[in-house]
C-alpha cells in the first residue's frame, strides 16, 4: 500500500512534469513561445482524455507552463 500511494504522489506527477515541461513544451518551443506554451497545454489535456475534464486540465496545463517559466525560464516571455 505505501509503495502505491508513493508511486502515484510521486513518481507519477515527476514523470509528467519531465515528459510535458521536459520534451512537449521544450520541443515545441522552437515555433515560438506561444506554440510552446498552449500546445504543451493542449497535449497534457488532450493526453487527459477528452471528456469533461478537458477544459480543466488545459486551464492547469496553461498555468503549470506559466508557473515552470516563473520559477525556472527556459526562454518564455
Amino acid at each position: 500500500m505505501g509503495a502505491a500511494t508513493f508511486f502515484l504522489s510521486v513518481v507519477t506527477p515527476m514523470g509528467e512534469e519531465f515528459l510535458f515541461r521536459g520534451v512537449v513544451t521544450t520541443a515545441l518551443l522552437r515555433y515560438g513561445a506561444f506554440c510552446g506554451v498552449v500546445g504543451g497545454a493542449l497535449v497534457f489535456a488532450t493526453l487527459h482524455g477528452m471528456n469533461m475534464i478537458f477544459p480543466a486540465a488545459l486551464v492547469i496545463g496553461l498555468i503549470a507552463e506559466r508557473r515552470c517559466a516563473e520559477v525556472a525560464p527556459s526562454g518564455l516571455p
